[in-house]
Order: C-alpha cells, then sequence, then structure tokens
C-alpha cells in the first residue's frame, strides 16, 4: 500500500513538471499580477477656438457695407485730424482745412496728396453713393470772397478725386464760406477748425 501511494506521488510530480516543461517551451509563462505594469490612460487635448477671434468674425458680418466703409476712411483719416461721422444713410468726412490748404489758397498740399488718393481709391470701391464736396473758411474778410474761396477749394478737391478716377458724375460741389461753424470763431483756434472740406457720401441703395 505504500509503494502504491509513492508511486502515485512520483506520477504526480512527473506531471507537474512537464506541465510547467511545455508552458515555457511555448513561451507562455504567464506573470504574476504584481509584474503587470499600470499604464494611465491621458485623453487627447481640445483645442478651443479663442473668444476674440470669434468675437471679431462676428462683428464684421454684423456690419453694414456703410459702415465697413466708414470703418476703412476713418483708418485712412486717423493721424490728419479729420472726422467721419455716419448717420443712417450717410457718411460726412471733415478734412482739417489747414492740413488740405494753405491759407487763402486753393491748391491741395503735395503732403496731403496721397491721403487725398487713399480716400479717392475707397470712394470707387464703394461707388453705390453721391459725393457732395463743400468748402467753409472762418469769418475773416468779407463774405463774398469767403465763399469764392470755399468753393474753389471744394473745385479743387472734386478735381483731384477725379483725376483718381472718381467719376464726375458722381459728385456736387458748392462753397459757404463761413456759414455753419463747427465752432465759435472767436478764437483763433476756433476758426482754423472752421477752416475745411467736408465730403459727404450719400447712400444711394
Amino acid at each position: 500500500m505504500k509503494k502504491m501511494y509513492i508511486m502515485f506521488l512520483g506520477m504526480g510530480l512527473l506531471a507537474g513538471c512537464a506541465a510547467t516543461h511545455q508552458t515555457e517551451e511555448a513561451g507562455q509563462s504567464i506573470p504574476s499580477q504584481k509584474e503587470i505594469p499600470s499604464v494611465e490612460i491621458v485623453p487627447e487635448p481640445t483645442l478651443v477656438k479663442p473668444v476674440e477671434s470669434v468675437k471679431s468674425v462676428e462683428s464684421t458680418v454684423s456690419q453694414t457695407p456703410l459702415e465697413q466703409h466708414a470703418q476703412k476712411l476713418e483708418e485712412i483719416l486717423k493721424d490728419t485730424e479729420g472726422e467721419v461721422k455716419v448717420s443712417e444713410d450717410q457718411i460726412r468726412l471733415i478734412l482739417a482745412g489747414r492740413r488740405v490748404f494753405s491759407i487763402n489758397q486753393a491748391s491741395i498740399k503735395p503732403s496731403f496728396q496721397p491721403i487725398l488718393a487713399r480716400i479717392a481709391l475707397e470712394l470707387k470701391s464703394y461707388d453705390k453713393t453721391m459725393i457732395q464736396i463743400v468748402g467753409y473758411t472762418d469769418n475773416k474778410g468779407n463774405d463774398e470772397s469767403n465763399v469764392a474761396l470755399s468753393l474753389r477749394q471744394a473745385e479743387a478737391v472734386s478735381a483731384f478725386l477725379q483725376q483718381q478716377g472718381v467719376s464726375q458724375n458722381r459728385i456736387l460741389t458748392d462753397g459757404l464760406g463761413s456759414e455753419n461753424p463747427l465752432v465759435s470763431n472767436a478764437t483763433s483756434a476756433g476758426r482754423e477748425k472752421n477752416r475745411r472740406i467736408e465730403i459727404t457720401l450719400i447712400n444711394l441703395q
């Protein structure tokens, strides 16, 4: 009986060794749970579009053609003391007279001609407008001479714009002398501000 027990025990040990030997030969040795490394899964970053760029696009889309045109003209006049005023269907450019002309002269200064050329280019790109050009003076001198000077100045601006390709059929000119002052003529600074050229773009759409 003891011999049979020893024989069965020996057969069991041999079977166990054979199974281990077969697993090693097949390369299927299974590591313990402690030997398996843990892998941390990191989610891929999500790209977020900057809020500023979205707002910029929305503001551009919401602008009317007239407002977009006015914005470009403001950019042209930003260093010239000029102003751009926008109403429902009009854009009014106020050009500082001392920048455009010498006192009592109707010849456009060479220094201002590049600015006026850029304005002309913008007027050609947005041609659904009539253009009214009006010259103004201060209240020095007599009314007759002031009206005549302001008209010559308006016509000089009109002629320059036409040379740059703006259609004459779109342009109306006038000279109103010292009428419609922006501020009081009581000071030299006030008189300087009142000497000006106004270009009004009237929307036809």
